[in-house]
Protein backbone atom coordinates (compact mmCIF):
# COMPACT_ATOMS: atom_id res chain seq x y z
CA UNK A 1 0.00 0.00 0.00
CA UNK A 2 2.50 2.43 1.41
CA UNK A 3 4.93 1.67 -2.25
CA UNK A 4 2.03 2.24 -4.11
CA UNK A 5 1.32 5.65 -2.54
CA UNK A 6 4.47 6.42 -3.15
CA UNK A 7 4.50 5.37 -6.70
CA UNK A 8 1.43 7.77 -7.40
CA UNK A 9 3.37 10.42 -5.99
CA UNK A 10 5.90 10.03 -8.01
CA UNK A 11 3.95 10.07 -11.09
CA UNK A 12 1.83 13.14 -10.08
CA UNK A 13 5.27 14.73 -9.40
CA UNK A 14 6.44 13.16 -12.98
CA UNK A 15 3.60 15.41 -14.72
CA UNK A 16 3.86 18.33 -13.07
CA UNK A 17 7.08 18.54 -14.00
CA UNK A 18 6.05 17.22 -17.82
CA UNK A 19 3.29 20.12 -17.84
CA UNK A 20 5.58 23.02 -16.24
CA UNK A 21 8.39 22.67 -19.19
CA UNK A 22 5.92 22.00 -21.74
CA UNK A 23 4.85 25.31 -20.29
CA UNK A 24 7.72 26.92 -20.46
CA UNK A 25 9.21 25.80 -24.02
CA UNK A 26 5.69 26.68 -25.46
CA UNK A 27 6.34 30.66 -23.67
CA UNK A 28 10.13 30.17 -24.77
CA UNK A 29 8.89 29.07 -28.73
CA UNK A 30 6.37 32.24 -28.55
CA UNK A 31 8.95 35.17 -27.04
CA UNK A 32 11.49 33.80 -30.31
CA UNK A 33 8.77 33.78 -32.43
CA UNK A 34 7.84 37.17 -31.30
CA UNK A 35 11.38 38.55 -31.61
CA UNK A 36 12.23 36.76 -34.79
CA UNK A 37 8.97 39.34 -36.40
CA UNK A 38 9.89 42.63 -34.70
CA UNK A 39 13.91 41.70 -35.28
CA UNK A 40 12.54 41.63 -39.44
CA UNK A 41 10.46 44.42 -39.01
CA UNK A 42 13.69 46.58 -37.80
CA UNK A 43 15.64 45.17 -40.60
CA UNK A 44 13.42 45.86 -43.27
CA UNK A 45 11.99 48.70 -41.84
CA UNK A 46 16.36 50.00 -41.57
CA UNK A 47 16.89 48.25 -45.31
CA UNK A 48 13.88 50.63 -46.64
CA UNK A 49 15.43 53.65 -44.64
CA UNK A 50 18.99 53.17 -45.80
CA UNK A 51 17.81 52.87 -50.23
CA UNK A 52 14.70 55.16 -49.50
CA UNK A 53 17.24 58.32 -50.23
CA UNK A 54 18.72 60.58 -52.65
CA UNK A 55 22.37 61.86 -53.59
CA UNK A 56 23.44 64.75 -54.57
CA UNK A 57 25.23 65.19 -57.10
CA UNK A 58 26.57 68.69 -57.39
CA UNK A 59 25.49 72.14 -56.76
CA UNK A 60 25.89 74.61 -58.99
CA UNK A 61 25.26 78.73 -57.35
CA UNK A 62 24.04 81.32 -59.39
CA UNK A 63 26.03 84.87 -58.58
CA UNK A 64 25.09 88.38 -57.63
CA UNK A 65 27.46 90.92 -57.14
CA UNK A 66 24.25 92.96 -55.67
CA UNK A 67 21.88 91.12 -54.10
CA UNK A 68 19.46 92.15 -51.34
CA UNK A 69 20.49 91.36 -47.91
CA UNK A 70 19.38 92.77 -44.66
CA UNK A 71 18.55 96.11 -45.98
CA UNK A 72 22.13 96.34 -48.32
CA UNK A 73 23.53 95.42 -51.27
CA UNK A 74 26.53 92.50 -51.31
CA UNK A 75 27.91 89.94 -53.82
CA UNK A 76 26.09 86.50 -53.15
CA UNK A 77 24.74 83.08 -54.37
CA UNK A 78 20.92 84.55 -55.56
CA UNK A 79 19.82 80.54 -56.83
CA UNK A 80 21.07 77.00 -56.78
CA UNK A 81 20.97 74.65 -59.42
CA UNK A 82 21.16 70.70 -57.33
CA UNK A 83 21.57 68.28 -59.59
CA UNK A 84 20.82 64.56 -57.39
CA UNK A 85 19.14 61.13 -58.25
CA UNK A 86 18.17 58.18 -56.07
CA UNK A 87 20.96 55.82 -54.67
CA UNK A 88 21.18 52.51 -56.50
CA UNK A 89 18.03 50.16 -55.15
CA UNK A 90 16.35 52.68 -54.30
CA UNK A 91 12.12 52.57 -55.11
CA UNK A 92 10.90 55.78 -57.12
CA UNK A 93 9.62 58.47 -54.73
CA UNK A 94 7.40 61.46 -55.24
CA UNK A 95 9.22 64.73 -55.22
CA UNK A 96 6.01 66.01 -53.75
CA UNK A 97 6.87 64.41 -50.56
CA UNK A 98 10.45 65.97 -50.07
CA UNK A 99 11.53 68.76 -48.16
CA UNK A 100 14.50 71.45 -49.38
CA UNK A 101 16.26 72.33 -46.60
CA UNK A 102 18.90 75.57 -47.27
CA UNK A 103 20.63 76.05 -43.70
CA UNK A 104 22.57 79.14 -43.72
CA UNK A 105 22.67 82.56 -41.67
CA UNK A 106 21.79 84.61 -43.93
CA UNK A 107 19.10 82.84 -45.49
CA UNK A 108 15.52 83.53 -44.15
CA UNK A 109 13.18 80.85 -45.35
CA UNK A 110 15.03 77.82 -44.99
CA UNK A 111 13.12 74.94 -45.37
CA UNK A 112 9.78 73.77 -47.50
CA UNK A 113 8.09 71.07 -49.05
CA UNK A 114 8.99 70.50 -52.74
CA UNK A 115 5.14 70.65 -53.35
CA UNK A 116 4.49 73.45 -55.11
CA UNK A 117 7.48 72.82 -57.94
CA UNK A 118 7.15 73.51 -61.26
CA UNK A 119 8.32 70.30 -63.69
CA UNK A 120 10.43 70.96 -67.17
CA UNK A 121 12.39 68.95 -69.22
CA UNK A 122 16.24 69.32 -70.50
CA UNK A 123 15.36 69.11 -73.80
CA UNK A 124 12.91 71.78 -73.90
CA UNK A 125 14.57 74.70 -71.63
CA UNK A 126 17.83 75.63 -69.49
CA UNK A 127 18.28 75.28 -66.39
CA UNK A 128 18.82 79.35 -65.94
CA UNK A 129 15.79 79.80 -68.07
CA UNK A 130 13.94 78.14 -65.75
CA UNK A 131 15.43 80.25 -63.10
CA UNK A 132 14.90 83.65 -64.89
CA UNK A 133 10.87 82.06 -64.84
CA UNK A 134 11.01 81.37 -61.03
CA UNK A 135 12.63 84.69 -60.38
CA UNK A 136 9.74 86.66 -61.58
CA UNK A 137 7.26 83.89 -60.18
CA UNK A 138 4.98 84.34 -57.05
CA UNK A 139 2.84 81.09 -56.78
CA UNK A 140 6.25 78.91 -57.39
CA UNK A 141 9.50 78.40 -55.55
CA UNK A 142 11.17 75.71 -57.17
CA UNK A 143 11.37 73.47 -60.44
CA UNK A 144 11.93 70.14 -60.92
CA UNK A 145 14.09 70.24 -64.00
CA UNK A 146 14.56 66.03 -65.66
CA UNK A 147 18.06 65.30 -67.13
CA UNK A 148 17.46 61.93 -68.54
CA UNK A 149 16.46 61.46 -71.76
CA UNK A 150 12.82 60.20 -71.40
CA UNK A 151 9.65 62.78 -70.94
CA UNK A 152 8.69 62.98 -67.40
CA UNK A 153 4.93 63.79 -67.07
CA UNK A 154 5.09 63.65 -63.28
CA UNK A 155 7.35 64.42 -60.11
CA UNK A 156 7.60 60.64 -59.18
CA UNK A 157 11.50 60.28 -59.53
CA UNK A 158 12.24 56.36 -60.65
CA UNK A 159 15.69 54.96 -60.59
CA UNK A 160 18.35 56.13 -63.40
CA UNK A 161 16.31 59.67 -63.43
CA UNK A 162 18.75 62.38 -62.56
CA UNK A 163 17.41 65.91 -62.16
CA UNK A 164 17.60 69.42 -61.35
CA UNK A 165 16.17 71.25 -57.97
CA UNK A 166 16.06 75.22 -59.46
CA UNK A 167 15.56 77.40 -56.47
CA UNK A 168 15.95 81.42 -56.63
CA UNK A 169 16.80 82.67 -53.47
CA UNK A 170 13.74 84.77 -51.64
CA UNK A 171 11.68 85.73 -48.32
CA UNK A 172 9.56 87.43 -47.29
CA UNK A 173 11.32 90.52 -46.37
CA UNK A 174 11.17 91.00 -50.46
CA UNK A 175 7.54 92.47 -50.27
CA UNK A 176 7.67 95.92 -51.59
CA UNK A 177 10.78 95.75 -54.07
CA UNK A 178 10.47 95.40 -57.56
CA UNK A 179 9.29 92.59 -59.69
CA UNK A 180 12.14 89.58 -60.59
CA UNK A 181 14.13 90.28 -56.79
CA UNK A 182 15.88 88.11 -55.09
CA UNK A 183 18.37 87.79 -51.75
CA UNK A 184 20.63 85.68 -51.54
CA UNK A 185 23.55 84.26 -49.33
CA UNK A 186 26.45 86.61 -48.86
CA UNK A 187 29.90 85.64 -50.01
CA UNK A 188 31.99 83.34 -47.37
CA UNK A 189 29.38 81.78 -46.17
CA UNK A 190 29.02 78.28 -44.99
CA UNK A 191 26.19 76.33 -46.18
CA UNK A 192 23.85 73.02 -45.95
CA UNK A 193 22.07 71.56 -48.41
CA UNK A 194 19.75 68.76 -47.11
CA UNK A 195 17.03 67.07 -49.30
CA UNK A 196 14.27 65.43 -46.87
CA UNK A 197 12.19 62.70 -47.98
CA UNK A 198 9.11 61.64 -45.82
CA UNK A 199 10.33 58.14 -45.75
CA UNK A 200 14.67 57.11 -45.67
CA UNK A 201 17.55 58.73 -44.51
CA UNK A 202 18.17 62.55 -45.63
CA UNK A 203 20.96 63.22 -48.06
CA UNK A 204 23.43 66.21 -47.50
CA UNK A 205 26.01 68.87 -49.10
CA UNK A 206 27.86 71.01 -47.36
CA UNK A 207 30.13 73.68 -48.79
CA UNK A 208 31.37 77.59 -48.51
CA UNK A 209 30.77 80.04 -50.56
CA UNK A 210 33.24 81.78 -52.63
CA UNK A 211 34.84 84.85 -51.14
CA UNK A 212 34.68 86.92 -54.25
CA UNK A 213 32.01 86.55 -56.63
CA UNK A 214 33.43 86.92 -60.01
CA UNK A 215 31.46 84.63 -62.19
CA UNK A 216 28.10 84.09 -62.66
CA UNK A 217 27.93 80.54 -62.11
CA UNK A 218 29.95 78.63 -59.45
CA UNK A 219 30.90 75.43 -58.83
CA UNK A 220 29.73 75.20 -55.17
CA UNK A 221 29.94 71.45 -54.93
CA UNK A 222 31.60 69.06 -54.88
Amino acid sequence: MTKGAVGVGTLIVFIAIVLVASITATVILNTSQELQIHSYMVGKGSIRDVVSTYQIISVLGIGNRSCFVDGSYVEGVEGLIITAKLIPGAEPKDINHTTLIVQSKDLYTSSARLNDSMIFQASNISAIEVFDILKCENSSRFAIRFLTPKEKLSSVIEPGDVFEIIYPIKSDNLRGKPACWTNCIPRARKTTIILLPAEGLSASAGYRTPVSITVKYLDLYP
